[in-house]
């Protein structure tokens, strides 16, 4: 057997089933086993950036690891700005990189593939012992699927060549550990004082609860102590449902959600990152507030509070232990959850905060958003690309899961949603997936509309066409600047998807929305393409201005 045929088979038996990429002379001969010998799945897309895109978008909305393969050279190079989206979203991504062979040094496509990894900050295995290719890429396997990031795979073509010497190459057991923290009576103790002591006491969620799984303990943490239910952005979708939800914390919320939140006195926060977003440059909170924190690493807490109680440890562990000890007082409080607080979240519509654009030749991408939630497929995954639109589909478009939800802001990329949502749909096969993409994202990453042609994935692209690169036109205003660079003539994105096989719809007023009938019965994709105003500046953008 040779190494490329030992790597395919010890991803098959580590249970992978699909595998993104783009085929050069370094990876051929393993997709070729991939496909061919072990009749395995191979989503081909036209740029490399897509393919870790997929595999991106597809663990994202899965919980798996997405694995995805390019040749040498420009290849990885291509990879990169979707490579560190998905280090800086934390992703559970496999990305196996051919490399020229050793006699090849200073060929056209040599290039220091660790330097590269070294510099977007993602661990690289190399597969360079014929003895040892099968524990490698277990290794980096399990590396991935432990929840530490994208890890990278070197596969010189030479090595890959070579006969497996299989007599030695077994994977080392992982080593079991106990978890962070050890015993941490005392402080959970004090939080539960904390949190049922709280008059308004409010819960914000991040990605490490959806990681943990653990979102119906703190729904019950939330019922004893009257706490209102709030998310991080990668969180939303958690409570889907409850009653006392009130939505994003942070820049990406509503306006209710950010006075309720502001005016708590106790918060409950799980696996959040509290970045600059999520608490509005540090003011989300009053400094009067006690905060309980439970997270892996201590010290994120960013702002000063009244009391700060850290509980260090995996959510998974350390949620059920404050739950129990709940439990074991039997004590409830009303908390922020009295009859007035129900009644003023029962009648909020996002609607009401906000001034639209009526009239003029283009819509206004907020009520755009928002007449899209109540019309497209309820069963639906929402994608969103990075741009001045993005925040529109974050607060206003629903999901019935935080696996539903996949925002690709991590590194402040446009162009890689295409892949975000293909990735997504394999991850949810047979259900719609909608993503929202700017016309200059969309630009950037035209060709893989083909990609979704070819495999009849169910999208629905909402294209926020404002014919202008929009977050950078908003910028050119506050400052002054003379607009002309960051304008361009209207691209008809409805003709571009009928010209690759899509159904293009042109969306120019609400009444075109009103007659698309349903959209999640139409097979493959479908373009609808938005003229949206460029004189509606985004929530968010007003918000980091002001600070």
């Amino acid at each position: 057997m040779k190494v490329y045929e030992a790597l395919a088979n010890a991803l098959r038996e580590e249970s992978v089933t699909e595998i993104f990429g783009l085929m050069g002379d370094g990876n051929l001969r393993f997709l070729s086993c991939w496909t061919d010998t072990l009749g395995g799945t191979y989503y081909g897309t036209r740029h490399e950036s897509a393919a870790v895109a997929m595999a991106d978008g597809y663990s994202r909305a899965s919980g798996r690891v997405g694995v995805c393969t390019v040749t040498q050279g420009p290849g990885v190079t291509n990879t990169l700005t979707a490579l560190v989206t998905a280090r800086k979203a934390g992703s559970k991504v496999l990305l196996l990189a051919g490399d020229v062979a050793g006699a090849q040094q200073g060929w056209p496509q040599d290039v220091d593939h660790q330097a590269l990894f070294d510099a977007a900050g993602v661990p690289l295995v190399h597969i360079d012992d014929p003895a040892t290719p099968y524990s490698d890429i277990v290794r980096a396997y399990r590396m991935v699927a432990s929840g530490g990031g994208p890890v990278g795979v070197d596969m010189p073509i030479d090595v890959q060549e070579m006969e497996w010497d299989a007599w030695k190459d077994e994977p080392v057991a992982a080593e079991q550990s106990e978890p962070a923290g050890g015993r941490r009576d005392d402080l959970v103790s004090r939080a539960v004082e904390v949190l049922l002591a709280g008059r308004r006491p409010v819960v914000i969620a991040g990605r490490g609860v959806v990681e943990a799984g653990c979102e119906a303990d703190l729904v019950e943490i939330a019922d004893r102590t009257g706490a209102l239910l709030a998310t991080t952005l990668r969180g939303k979708g958690l409570f889907d449902g409850e009653r006392f939800l009130v939505g994003i914390a942070g820049g990406l919320g509503t306006n209710l959600s950010a006075k309720l939140i502001g005016e708590a006195d106790t918060a409950l926060v799980v696996g959040a990152g509290l970045n600059d977003f999520t608490t509005m440059h540090k003011t989300l909170l009053r400094e009067s507030a006690k905060v309980v924190n439970f997270d892996l690493v201590p010290g994120r807490v960013p702002f000063p509070t009244a009391e700060l109680v850290e509980v260090v440890g995996d959510a998974a562990v350390t949620v059920p232990e404050l739950l129990a000890a709940m439990r074991s007082r039997d004590a409830r409080s009303e908390g922020y959850r009295t009859p007035a607080m129900a009644e003023e979240l029962d009648a909020f519509v996002p609607e009401s905060e906000l001034s639209l654009a009526e009239g003029g030749p283009y819509l206004d991408p907020r009520a755009l958003t928002i007449q899209l939630d109540a019309i497209l497929p309820k069963d639906r995954v929402v994608v969103t690309d990075a741009g001045h639109f993005f925040g529109n589909p974050c607060t206003y478009m629903r999901v019935d899961g935080p696996r539903s939800f996949v925002c690709g802001i991590d590194f402040g990329s446009i162009g890689l949603g295409i892949g975000h949502a293909m990735g997504a749909s394999v991850a949810h096969p047979g259900r719609p997936v909608v993503l929202f993409v700017g016309d200059g994202g969309l630009l950037m990453s035209l060709g893989d509309l083909e990609t979704a042609v070819r495999y009849r994935f169910p999208l629905v692209v909402v294209v926020m066409n404002d014919a202008s690169y929009g977050s950078e036109l908003q910028i050119m205003r506050v400052w002054g600047l003379p607009e002309e660079l960051s304008v361009f003539p209207r691209v008809d994105f409805a003709a571009i998807g009928d010209a690759v096989g899509l159904r293009g719809i042109p969306i120019t007023s609400a009444q075109d929305l009103e007659q698309l009938g349903d959209l999640g019965a139409i097979p493959g994709p479908v373009v609808l393409d938005c003229a949206i105003s460029r004189d509606v500046r985004a929530a968010w953008l007003d918000e980091a201005f002001s600070r």
